[in-house]
């Protein structure tokens, strides 16, 4: 029992010990030197041999400065605000349910043109153009293509390719096909623009036409004459010159008595006869009636037969009071219907005739500011950069490999050392001291 514990002790005496002190460190590095400095040589000619092999990445940068988008609309633009301005009735505007307001556009032109330089289809479009000159592998020849506004407000294209006449002709390619392809899409527009117009135009003459014929059904069966500007005050000859003003006059003043009861009617919905303005109407009523009485003279004239075959005599039709707020709104639903439809009629006739010959719409021209050029230097490999990292790491590595030798020295020690004394022990010396 005495000879193992004294063995344990001698075993726990002479274990490997690292030291924890900065000069201890600073010491197995220095006594390591060597080896580190070998490594470092190494790993950095590894690198430069790597980098100097690597493929060789050039990039090339084109920039255009983008239209402004204050442009002038095209026909839809046009036709629409026209047909949206087309006055009804007495200064009031007609309001095209289902379109959009006119205001400016969702997406300005340096967004159309990103969105045009990052699609596949521009890509594709570039990439068959090259095929014929590159071959067709040239696509494993171009590394990255990056369109970017990182120096606004110029749109710049960066590509990055293994040869630098690839790189700079791709980039000046990009933006001629890409005007191609906006005429391309400018041009679709204006053909479905004009298949739309004259879709339109067809289908709004024959609403005109049916409006029409409504609006004369409706005035031969209720007897309602239109409002008549100064009707027959260019008539010759001075009796018939006067009759046909006073008929005239007649038939304003019962448009406008007609008018005003309508719009009695509506304001009774929102207020009482008390009201001022339901006053300033009863008042308004009564003046153009009296005016009217005093213009017809007396009761209603009595009017020869019509026709060959008719017998007796016709009175003049009068619309009765009660009925006369009925038969003025439909007449005024189907004038508003026959507006409506003369309107639409109205917008595609000036939207073709804007196509046909004021252009169509515009689209933004793509103008190069700075084409690309093809570059000297390439972008990487780094061989420099690549060099460093390669000896730091290598340093670093002959650092750690420094410390693994140095623990296994130790260890290794320490192993003879037990050995030696484990025999000294059982040899029965004992009491003789035991260095490691």
């Amino acid at each position: 029992m005495a000879a193992d514990f004294e063995v344990q002790r001698v075993n726990t005496a002479i274990a490997p010990r690292i030291p924890t002190t900065v000069p201890g460190y600073a010491n197995i590095v220095w006594r390591a030197r060597l080896l580190i400095v070998a490594l470092a040589v190494v790993a950095a000619a590894v690198g430069f041999a790597t980098a100097s092999i690597m493929t060789k990445v050039y990039s090339a940068r084109a920039t255009v400065l983008p239209p402004r988008d204050n442009s002038p609309p095209g026909a839809s633009f046009s036709a629409i605000s026209l047909l949206g301005s087309l006055a009804l009735g007495s200064g009031g505007t007609m309001a095209v349910p289902g379109l959009p307001p006119m205001s400016s556009s969702i997406a300005s032109n340096q967004d159309v043109f990103l969105a045009v330089l990052r699609s596949r289809s521009m890509r594709d479009d570039v990439l068959n153009a090259f095929k014929e000159t590159w071959g067709p592998h040239v696509e494993s020849l171009i590394v990255s293509v990056d369109a970017n506004v990182s120096l606004r407000p110029l749109i710049s294209l960066v590509v990055e390719a293994t040869d630098p006449k690839l790189a700079a002709d791709l980039a000046n390619l990009y933006f001629g096909r890409m005007d191609a392809m906006m005429e391309k899409f400018s041009h679709q527009s204006l053909e479905r623009q004009q298949r739309r117009f004259a879709a339109q135009l067809e289908q709004a003459a024959q609403e005109v036409q049916r409006a029409e014929q409504s609006l004369l059904t409706f005035q031969s069966q209720n007897r309602v004459v239109p409002s008549v500007a100064g009707g027959g005050a260019n008539a010759a000859g001075g009796g018939q010159a006067a009759s046909a003003v006073d008929a005239g006059r007649s038939v304003n003043l019962r448009s406008a008595i007609m008018g005003l009861e309508l719009q009695r009617e509506l304001l009774r919905m929102k207020y009482t006869e008390e009201h001022p303005q339901m006053r300033e109407i009863n008042k308004q009523i009564a003046e153009m009636k009296k005016q009217y009485a005093q213009n017809l003279f007396g009761s209603a004239m009595e009017l020869p037969p019509v026709g060959s075959g008719a017998r007796g005599s016709k009175h003049e039709f009068f619309v009765p009071v009660e009925k006369s707020t009925e038969i003025q709104f439909e007449f005024q639903k189907l004038v508003r219907n026959l507006q409506i439809q003369e309107g639409f009629l109205t917008a595609a006739i000036h939207g073709l005739q804007q196509i046909k010959y004021g252009g169509g719409t515009s689209y933004p021209r793509v103008e190069i500011l700075d084409p690309a050029v093809p570059p000297k230097d390439s972008i990487r490999p780094r061989i420099g950069m690549i060099t460093l990292a390669a000896t730091v790491a290598g340093l670093v590595l002959g650092g750690l490999l420094s410390f693994v030798l140095e623990y296994f020295r130790l260890l290794k020690a320490s192993q003879r050392s037990r050995r030696q004394a484990r025999g000294l022990v059982v040899g029965g010396d004992a009491a003789k001291p035991v260095s490691p």
